[in-house]
């Protein structure tokens, strides 16, 4: 009996924990850096980074997208020489959410390209200020994604993407639909390992009271004890008789 009940306490025990840190689950928060796989990027196509695990209103006036890249050229479809010095990186500030821009379409979407400030055959500087002149404001609230495009005639191969200087915070550990899915994975967690517990105390309780309902009362002891063991007791004390 002791035994179960010293189960029965560590199950609560352990339920209570699992509570707890079910209701004590926080959002970490990092500053960002932005990186992917390396990916070859046919002309005109572009390489995603959504945005939906990070704060994009975090982004300052201070921030900088930096990218890092490969690329060769490739020969112009009519034939004509290709300029070595047209810069082959673009990004592509995008958004699907209805952001609150006069760019924004009549479906809700954006998409605008902004020229790096400075690059080379390697690197791509792109500013906030021509950020925003592309979305259109400076809120980047419904900025779904940054894309990383090459231009008509080259082949490009991102190796990092990196925004700089922005607010603490900016990284989202779990998105809002995210969270919603982790609280009911958890709660059901918690309502399972909850009944499991409830069926061990009833099954402890009906044993128990199956032990006590079996046994008879000794007045010469004072206790309850197996009829058995009573019957054992007294057949001595009628054979002396």
């Amino acid at each position: 009996m002791k035994r179960s009940l010293s189960l029965l306490k560590a199950g609560a025990a352990a339920l209570a924990v699992l509570a707890l840190s079910f209701f004590s689950s926080k959002v970490s928060a990092e500053d960002v850096d932005f990186t992917f796989d390396i990916v070859e990027v046919e002309p005109w196509q572009s390489v995603s980074i959504p945005l939906d695990h990070y704060d994009a209103t975090k982004i300052t006036p201070e921030s900088e997208v930096l990218v890092e890249f490969t690329y060769y050229q490739v020969e112009d479809e009519d034939g004509e020489e290709v300029d070595p010095d047209e810069c082959p990186i673009n990004l592509i500030v995008q958004s699907w959410s209805n952001a609150d821009s006069p760019k924004t379409s009549s479906t809700g979407g954006l998409w605008e390209k902004v020229v790096p400030y400075e690059w080379d055959a390697t690197h791509a500087k792109f500013s906030y200020a021509d950020m925003v002149e592309a979305f259109g404001t400076s809120d980047f609230t419904n900025l779904d994604a940054f894309n990383i495009s090459a231009t008509g005639h080259a082949m490009i191969t991102p190796t990092s993407c990196r925004l700089t200087n922005v607010k603490k915070g900016i990284y989202i550990a779990m998105t809002d639909a995210e969270r919603a899915e982790h609280y009911k994975n958890m709660v059901i967690v918690i309502l399972c390992a909850a009944l499991a517990l409830i069926i061990v105390m009833i099954i402890t309780f009906l044993i128990i009271l199956k032990k006590k309902t079996s046994m008879v009362y000794d007045p010469t002891s004072g206790k309850y004890i197996d009829p058995s063991k009573m019957k054992k007791k007294t057949e001595p004390e009628e054979a002396e008789k």
